[in-house]
């Protein structure tokens, strides 16, 4: 049987329930900036001859392939229940798995409450454009901080709107430059330059995207997403669950079951600190 009181008061003590609540959205994080397309560099080259230069463009352009649109899920805000399984070695967690709920506001904010079972919400969670705030209900203290503030566990930079459409299902990288490649399964659309390589695929009839993975070529990082279980809700179809899996620097698997989900819902991101909490981001 769990001791519910010792992973609250012991398991989760002196700042860790911060910190591993942190991870489970900070891996998302990580995924969600890996998909961002670096600038791509076309390499020229000057040849000086007198006076006078000349720019060398390369030979070779790729071709452009058969385009498709793949869909995109259209929403203003989205609410669900969640159950929350991890898998990693990168933190040691006595349990794994978590439930809660998820709000999100396009554009404004991630809010994520977080449960354990028979002992109830043990924290909440909000991220917005600039800042990142924990309320830790055991420990009865709050982070308020920015994102170089969330660095220190992502180690990377990463944008609200990417996490979001990570969280919801849409492609996280801009596919205006995608080369494309059909087979008798579906899509796949390709987007490189020189530091990463996405690859997200869509079904081939309906051209919903079930998979979106990243290749860091500079930090030899592997991110991949599973998309499955879609479901009708609102004359929408969404994925209900979402698979997060990693395999360098560290292997990892977050996954995320949505249940009961509302899209376009007026919702409150439910977020104040009582005046008798003390500040644990320092």
């Amino acid at each position: 049987m769990v001791n519910y009181k010792w992973l609250v008061v012991g398991g989760f003590g002196h700042r860790r329930m911060n910190n591993k609540l942190l991870y489970i959205l900070f891996f998302v994080c990580l995924f969600a900036y890996s998909c961002k397309p670096k600038k791509h560099l076309t390499k020229t080259t000057i040849i000086e001859k007198g006076d006078t230069a000349r720019i060398k463009t390369p030979d070779f352009i790729p071709a452009k392939t058969e385009t498709f649109q793949f869909k995109t899920i259209e929403w203003n805000t989205f609410t669900a229940k969640v159950e929350i399984e991890i898998n990693t070695s990168a933190v040691s967690l006595p349990i794994n798995n978590f439930s809660g709920t998820i709000r999100m506001k396009k554009g404004e904010y991630v809010w994520l409450s977080v449960s354990l079972p028979f002992v109830g919400e043990v924290a909440r969670v909000l991220i917005t454009k600039d800042s990142v705030k924990v309320l830790n209900k055991y420990q009865k203290c709050y982070i308020l901080a920015g994102y170089p503030y969330i660095q220190k566990f992502s180690n990377v930079p990463f944008t609200l709107e990417k996490l979001q459409a990570a969280l919801i299902g849409n492609a996280t990288v801009d596919l205006s430059t995608a080369i494309y490649i059909k087979d008798s399964v579906g899509v796949t659309a390709n987007v490189e330059d020189n530091a990463t390589k996405n690859t997200i695929k869509a079904l081939l009839n309906t051209l919903e995207i079930f998979e979106n993975s990243v290749q860091d070529k500079i930090k030899k990082q592997d991110l991949k997403i599973n998309y499955s279980n879609f479901n009708m809700i609102q004359s929408t179809k969404i994925p209900y669950s979402l698979e997060f899996n990693t395999i360098n620097p560290q292997q990892a698997t977050i996954k995320f079951d949505y249940d009961e989900p509302i899209l376009n819902k007026q919702l409150s991101p439910d977020f104040n600190i009582p005046a008798s909490y003390s500040n644990c981001s320092k």
